[in-house]
């Protein structure tokens, strides 16, 4: 559960420090509320699948990715029936975690999937939603007001079905 400023974990796989969630095992992860200044951070090993469900989430992050997947072997993102949910950055990334390419409100170096029947707005000084591999999105509401690209997946974007409304300076879609 995200409260303002701190973090409150319950079960095994992830930890948080200093504004940071960071899951490390594979599994399923419910998150919920808000996080002024912060990130989810998902390192876990290459072979490991993460499914993070968001329930009314919402994080800023000034200085990095609020969402930020450095290593798994696939990411899915369910967004919950109905919920509502925003991630947005700052102008000026420290990339703390030194990965110097991570400069997208959501930034994935593994598969990623979204879905689900909630709304996701992400509003970004960088790019929106960038996939360093595959990209897939089935069945939810994306809001993107980015000054880069909106959505980009390096090795394909799939869209099943969704409601999108992309607000960019460079590509809306981009593979």
């Amino acid at each position: 559960r995200l409260e303002g400023d701190h973090i409150l974990v319950d079960g095994v796989g992830a930890e948080a420090k200093d504004g940071i969630l960071t899951i490390g095992l594979g599994g399923v992860y419910v998150i919920s509320g808000e996080l002024a200044d912060g990130r989810i951070q998902i390192s876990a090993p290459k072979q490991e699948r993460i499914h993070l469900i968001f329930d009314g989430v919402s994080i800023h992050c000034e200085d990095d990715a609020p969402l930020y997947i450095r290593q798994a072997r696939k990411v899915i993102l369910t967004l919950a029936d109905g919920s509502q949910n925003m991630l947005s950055d700052g102008a000026d990334y420290l990339y703390s975690h030194g990965d110097q390419t991570a400069a997208g409100a959501v930034f994935s170096r593994a598969d990623l999937s979204i879905n689900g029947g909630g709304s996701l707005t992400v509003q970004s000084m960088h790019h929106g939603i960038v996939c360093k591999d595959s990209l897939v999105i089935s069945g939810p509401k994306l809001s993107v007001t980015a000054q880069g690209q909106g959505i980009s997946g390096k090795d394909c974007v799939k869209i099943q079905e969704g409601s999108f409304q992309l607000d960019t300076q460079t590509d809306a879609i981009q593979s």
